[in-house]
């Protein structure tokens, strides 16, 4: 605070075991003007189509879940480690929530 003021923000630490070296880096105000807030509208999702398809998770241990991935023809993406389906299996499964995104 004596250094920065008002405009600090915050102060953390990083340390670097290997060169025995703590960081201290700050995060500071370099500008501040008036600003209005305005609502945005977003437009609602869109749901894919069934036959697109995407990566899911599924873990190791899941054999019952993984299984029936398999038997709705599934594929397994090693490199990725994600099984590939379409959407239509993903929905059947109920695991709309495991779809990983490409973002």
């Amino acid at each position: 605070m004596a250094q920065y003021g008002e405009n600090l923000v915050c102060v953390r630490y990083r340390y670097d075991e290997t060169k025995g070296i703590r960081y201290k880096t700050v995060e500071l105000v370099v500008e501040s003007l008036p600003w209005e807030f305005r609502e945005v509208a977003v437009a609602p999702r869109k749901e894919p189509a069934p036959t697109d398809r995407f990566g899911v998770r599924i873990g190791y241990s899941e054999t019952e879940l993984r299984d029936k991935a398999k038997q709705m023809g599934g594929i397994w993406r090693p490199q990725y480690k994600l099984w590939e389906l379409s959407y239509a299996q993903i929905r059947a499964l109920g695991i709309q929530d495991r779809i990983v995104d490409e973002g």
